[in-house]
């Protein structure tokens, strides 16, 4: 505890106007309080001090002005200064610490530091430093009530003392009351979407803020706060009909103290883009790609679709990526392969590769180069095929053939490239120009095939301009069944030789001549230019637009596709 500074000898005359304390007069040192009163000073009038709490043991006198006090100590002077908290009052009227809801007092009826709820006045009727809802009194003057110039003192109902002195001066109020904190404003950022085809759902983003829509009006579901940047992609079109979905307006921005309506996705109908591949050699493959970026890998001919959509208006594109190069190079082209989409799909992009037919005999007659130009069989029968599969072969029985009618032009012609192959399984010892071939009219250059002369060997039809190779096809029987590859291979790079492969072996001949028409079918089991039949068994025929290697030729051989 301070050391008391001395009493305090000022006189308050004014009629009192505390809003706890009876109206009255006090001379001399009086020091009332609302708590209670007790010490030296006295009440001049009528006023009678609330919640005392404190009587003193003795008759009031000097004597007994030390005297211990309940829940509280009076010592000399004259200021009534206690408190119902068990408060120190101190020489003259003075106290210190006063807390929880009492006062202090000090030096001449100043009080100091007054906490949690009292009142602190200080040095002739000054307060300071009241704290926590209280009221700080300063320089002989009032704040918030308590106190008031010339004399006039306002206690308060809970720990407020005025004492000795004269009030007089301005108020000084400090507490520590602060205004609740007012949260940021945030605001919504959405738009709006066009041509949203039913049932579809685009999926919108805004950083980690994830959205499907389905309407044509959408708000994200986090606020943002303002200045605050947004940047809106579309990460999905899903649903029934083909679209692509793009911000076409106010993508990013920033909001500016309101909220962001004016997002704009717009949508627009997709189509596919495909087409047909055809002369992919079995067992190959080939890459094509679009102007998306996306390739499409293909192992075996007929239709196809590229991975990516167009939307409507959009320019597509086909273009190769990789061709065929294994075990047979090949040349591939494309066409129909670019333009402006329309309203429908596109299917009409063709990459022909130079396999020009296939007839595998797998149960049917059907070409399966992907070109569709099928054989119509006439008087033959499924049998088993050169690698033992049932039904994998033709049977002819000297009356029957198959033929398959073929575009104008479209195998090689004139003097082009080409290479046709077949694997013949003769059942009889027969002389025979044409076994597989194709042309029409009679001899020089008309006709280019295989051929099967007297004493079973290979020959190559040219149409009076042949070539008989010399190499065996073997008559099969039941005792010594035999099938045997024979391939004609003929390159514009070398004009006057033939090439004539018989199984593994191969020899060449001398032509003077190639000038194969352009319109012609192509005939398999008969020669239909002499009338003369084939007896036994066709598999596996084959016709390129290309010569090829003798490293190519024995890929086929050594194939094992049907």
């Amino acid at each position: 505890m301070a050391a008391a500074c001395g009493g305090g000898s000022g006189s308050h005359s004014g009629t009192g106007t505390d809003d706890n304390s009876p109206d009255g007069t006090y001379g001399g040192d009086d020091s009332p309080t609302t708590e209670f009163d007790s010490g030296l000073g006295s009440v001049d009038s009528g006023g009678t001090p609330e919640n005392e709490t404190s009587t003193p043991e003795n008759d009031g006198s000097m004597a007994d002005a030390f005297a211990p006090q309940e829940a509280g100590q009076v010592e000399a002077g004259g200021n009534d200064a206690t408190t119902d908290g068990a408060e120190p009052v101190e020489a003259g009227g003075s106290g210190e610490a006063g807390a929880d809801g009492s006062t202090s007092v000090e030096a001449g009826g100043g009080s100091e530091a007054g906490t949690d709820g009292s009142t602190s006045a200080e040095a002739g009727g000054s307060g300071e430093a009241g704290t926590d809802g209280g009221t700080s009194v300063e320089a002989g003057g009032s704040d918030g009530g308590n106190g008031e110039a010339g004399g006039a003192d306002s206690g308060t109902n809970d720990g407020g003392v005025t004492d000795a002195g004269a009030d007089s001066g301005s108020a000084d109020a400090a507490t520590d009351a602060a205004p609740d904190a007012v949260a940021p404003a945030t605001y919504t950022l959405g738009g709006s979407v066009s041509n949203l085809g039913a049932g579809n759902t685009v999926t919108l983003q805004n950083g980690t803020d994830v959205l499907p829509v389905t309407t044509g009006t959408f708000t994200f579901d986090v606020a943002l706060a303002n200045a605050a940047t947004y940047l809106v992609t579309v990460t999905s079109v899903t649903g029934p009909v083909p679209q692509t979905c793009a911000v076409s307006a106010g993508a990013m921005g920033a909001v500016a103290g309101a909220n962001v309506t004016s997002v704009v996705v717009t949508c627009t109908n997709t189509y596919s883009v495909g087409g047909t591949l055809a002369g992919l050699t079995v067992g190959e493959s080939i890459v094509l790609d679009d102007l998306a970026g996306d390739v499409l890998t293909l192992t075996q001919n007929g239709p196809f679709t590229l991975q990516t959509p167009v939307a409507n208006g959009a320019t597509y594109g086909v273009s190769i990526q990789t061709t065929p190069s294994s075990p047979i190079v090949q040349t591939c082209t494309l066409s129909n392969e670019g333009g402006t989409m329309g309203a429908a799909a596109v299917t009409n992009v063709s990459v022909d590769c130079d396999m020009l037919a296939y007839f595998p005999f797998t149960g049917n007659a059907n070409d399966a180069s992907g070109y569709g130009n099928n054989g119509v069989i006439t008087n033959a029968t499924l049998t088993t095929d050169h690698n033992g599969a049932a039904n994998g072969a033709y049977a002819f029985n000297g009356t029957g053939y198959i033929e398959a009618a073929m575009p104008t032009g479209f195998l090689p012609n004139g003097d082009a490239s080409r290479t046709l192959t077949a694997w013949l399984q003769p059942t009889q010892d027969i002389f025979e120009w044409g076994v597989v071939y194709w042309g029409t009219g009679n001899c020089t250059g008309l006709q280019f095939g295989i051929g099967d002369q007297g004493g079973d060997q290979a020959t190559f039809w040219g149409g009076c301009d042949d070539f008989e190779s010399g190499l065996l096809v073997p008559v099969s029987t039941m005792a010594t069944p035999a099938w045997t590859f024979v391939a004609v291979v003929y390159s514009q790079d070398a004009t006057t030789t033939i090439t004539v492969y018989v199984n593994g072996t191969s020899t060449q001949g001398t032509i003077t001549d190639l000038n194969t028409p352009t319109a012609s079918n192509f005939v398999m089991g008969a020669d239909l230019i002499n009338n003369v039949y084939f007896v036994g068994n066709l598999d596996s025929i084959r016709v390129y637009g290309h010569a090829l290697s003798a490293t190519e030729v024995g890929s086929i051989y050594m194939s094992t596709a049907p």
